[in-house]
C-alpha cells in the first residue's frame, strides 16, 4: 500500500512541476508586446499570402487575425476591402523590408482595403 502511496506522491510532484513550467510559458508570453501600426488604402506582397492562398473568411474579426498572425509569424495582416477576406503575409521577411513596400504603396489603393505591421 505505502508503495502506492508513494507513486501517487511521485505523480503529484510531477504534475506541480509541469504547472510551474506552464505559468512561466504563459507569463513569457504575455509580457510579450506587439506593436501594431495601420497603413490605410494600402497593400503588399499580391498573391504571396503565406498561409491560406485563398484569404481567411471575411466573418473573421481583426483580433482573431492578429492572433492567427502571431501563431503563424507573419507580420502582415491585409484586409482587401470593407467587405474584403483577410490575408497574412510577410513570414520570414524583415520589419525594414516590409516598412519600404508599405510605405511606396501608401495610399495606392481604394478606401477599406488596409494593412497591419505587427513588430
Amino acid at each position: 500500500m505505502t508503495d502506492i502511496i508513494q507513486r501517487i506522491e511521485n505523480k503529484i510532484v510531477e504534475i506541480q512541476e509541469w504547472l510551474d513550467e506552464l505559468k512561466q510559458l504563459e507569463l513569457s508570453t504575455s509580457n510579450r508586446s506587439i506593436k501594431i501600426t495601420r497603413y490605410d488604402n494600402c497593400d503588399i506582397l499580391i498573391h504571396k499570402n503565406d498561409i491560406e492562398r485563398l484569404g481567411f473568411d471575411k466573418t473573421k474579426t481583426e483580433e482573431e487575425m492578429i492572433q492567427l498572425a502571431i501563431e503563424y509569424g507573419c507580420k502582415i495582416v491585409t484586409r482587401s476591402g470593407k467587405n474584403g477576406k483577410w490575408y497574412l503575409k510577410g513570414k520570414d521577411r524583415t520589419i525594414d523590408y516590409l516598412k519600404e513596400k508599405l510605405d511606396k504603396n501608401l495610399g495606392k489603393y481604394r478606401d477599406g482595403v488596409y494593412c497591419l505591421l505587427l513588430e
